[in-house]
C-alpha cells in the first residue's frame, strides 16, 4: 500500500475519532529497520510521526484503521500529557510490566473510547498467524484478538 492511502485512511480516523487532533500534523513514513511492531508512534524534532514497519505490510483498509486508532491514541496521549511525560514514559516502557500495562491500556482507548475494537480485533487476527521472532512480544504486550472479542461483547458489539 502507498503512503498516501495510509494518510487516506488515518485523515478518515481523525475526522471522526481524534478531532484534538484534526489540526496536528502528523506523518505516516514506512521504516522498517530497527523496531518490532506492525507501527509504531513517535514524536520526532519536525513532529509526530507514525511509522509503518513495511515488514508488516499485511492489514487491508478496515483493519489499518484499528492499528492506526491505536498509533494515534498514544499521540493524542504524548500531546495532552506534554514532553516531561513523554520522555519518562519512554524510560518506563523499557520495563516489560509497565510496557504491557501501557500498551493494553491504550487498547482499552481503542475499543471503549474510539470505537475501533472490531478493527483492532480483525488487525490482531491477521498479525497473530504470523509466527515470526516478534510473536512472543506481540502476545506478551497487546491484548490478543481473543481479549478484544471479549472486551466487544461486554458492549454488545456485533462480532462478525
Amino acid at each position: 500500500m502507498k503512503l498516501l492511502e495510509y494518510k487516506k485512511i488515518m485523515k478518515q480516523v481523525v475526522d471522526s475519532s481524534f478531532l484534538s487532533l484534526k489540526d496536528i500534523k502528523i506523518y505516516i513514513l514506512k521504516f522498517g529497520f530497527g523496531f518490532r511492531y506492525s507501527a509504531r508512534a513517535e514524536k520526532e524534532f519536525f513532529g509526530y510521526t507514525i511509522w509503518i514497519n513495511p515488514h508488516y505490510q499485511i492489514y487491508d483498509k478496515y483493519e489499518l484503521k484499528g492499528l492506526l486508532a491505536h498509533e494515534l491514541c498514544h499521540i493524542e496521549e504524548y500531546i495532552v500529557k506534554g514532553k516531561k511525560w513523554r520522555i519518562q514514559n519512554k524510560r518506563l516502557c523499557k520495563d516489560k510490566k509497565y510496557n504491557t500495562e501501557y500498551e493494553k491500556s491504550t487498547d482499552d482507548r481503542v475499543i471503549f473510547e474510539k470505537g475501533y475494537g472490531k478493527e483492532l480485533m480483525k488487525a490482531r487476527e491477521k498479525r497473530e498467524k504470523i509466527k515470526d521472532k516478534n510473536y512472543e512480544l506481540l502476545k506478551d504486550t497487546y491484548y490478543s484478538s481473543e481479549d478484544i472479542k471479549k472486551k466487544l461483547r461486554l458492549l454488545n458489539t456485533k462480532i462478525n
